[in-house]
Formats: C-alpha cells, structure tokens, sequence
C-alpha cells in the first residue's frame, strides 16, 4: 500500500501481488518499447547522396604522389649512394678549381644535390692522398 501505483490499482480490487505484477510489465514494457525506438532511429536508411572528394579536399601533409609514367615515356633509373657517376667527381673537382665550391661533404651535397653518404663517396674520391 506504500507504492502509489500498486496502491491505485488495489482501488480497483486486485489483489497487492497482482498489482506489483501489473505495474512491473508495464515499466519493463515501456523501457523495452523506448529500446526498439531507438535501434529503429539508429537502423533507419539514410537519403544521404554520396559526393565525390577529390584529393585535393583532403587537409594533408603527406608528400604529392607523382603520376605513373607511360610505357611510351622512359624513367631513368634510380642510382644508389654507392655508385655515383664519375661526372659528378669531375663536375665537383671542376667547380672547386674555379673557385666556385669548397671541398666539403655539405658543399658538395648542395652542388649536386645528392645525399650525404654520395656527397661523402665523392669527397672521398677527390681528396688528394698526402703521405
């Protein structure tokens, strides 16, 4: 007789133990209708159209992609570190003769635009061995 719902049912003349039931299925009635409600929003189709995005609406900072190249356009080979042209010893020992370039790894790495470990292979090979 505490509860105020199973209180007013009692009104009518039911039992107290068939009231707590009543009003039991009814709140767990009610609390599952407000589930499925809600798993109906959530799994609703969308009227959403797709749109296209390019890759430059992208906020990126990754480095630009170059294009793949035709079979009809020839790409030259990549050259490791370790084997450089012998041009460039003579472009450098040229340059350095002229005045124009200092004899050092990061000079030189400028010159040619090469890395370090090129810029130092080069180095190594115009050094004039003293003894």
């Amino acid at each position: 007789m505490a509860d105020p719902v199973t209180g007013a049912l009692t009104a009518f003349g039911l039992p107290v133990a068939h009231a707590d039931l009543i009003a039991g299925l009814a709140f767990a009635a009610v609390l599952e209708g407000v589930a499925c409600f809600a798993w109906l929003l959530a799994l609703r189709p969308t009227d959403v159209t797709e749109v296209a995005v390019t890759p430059a609406q992208y906020a990126s900072h990754a480095a630009p992609v170059t294009e793949v190249t035709d079979a009809s356009r020839p790409v030259a080979a990549i050259q490791s570190p370790a084997t450089e042209q012998p041009d460039d010893v003579t472009r450098v020992m040229t340059a350095i003769g002229a005045g124009q370039l200092r004899g050092t790894v990061m000079e030189i790495r400028k010159f040619l635009g090469c890395s370090r470990a090129t810029a130092a292979a080069v180095r190594k090979q115009i050094e004039t061995p003293t003894g």
